[in-house]
């Protein structure tokens, strides 16, 4: 039975004995980034009482009681900082863009 062989990297082009073995080496160098993990105690439990009990379902919404749209702010210009990140995420998309821009919306910007 055939021995199995180690699987070669033929995106990069060879020019000499020990190529592979540099460009192995150079890759393991780099650090990746790393997704956190989000721990059982950090996700709100379904069950669990509304951390705002005074607010109405509807608030935010152009029906029904509680405030309306109004209160989202201005519908205006946006913020430039947003409008760079989704420039940046309309040539590159990348999910640490994409986090930004959801911490923007949290922020109310």
């Amino acid at each position: 039975m055939p021995r199995a062989r180690k699987p070669r990297i033929q995106d990069a082009p060879s020019t000499g004995y020990g190529d592979e073995a540099a460009l192995v080496e150079s890759i393991t160098q780099v650090p990746m980034g790393t997704q956190p993990m989000v721990g059982p105690d950090e996700v709100t439990n379904v069950s669990a009482p509304s951390e705002r009990p005074n607010e109405p379902l509807t608030a935010g919404l152009p029906v029904g009681p509680g405030v309306g749209p109004e209160a989202l702010g201005p519908a205006g210009e946006p913020d430039p900082v947003r409008r760079m990140l989704q420039s940046m995420l309309v040539v590159a998309p990348n999910n640490d863009v994409m986090r930004l821009i959801d911490m923007l919306d949290i922020q109310g910007r």
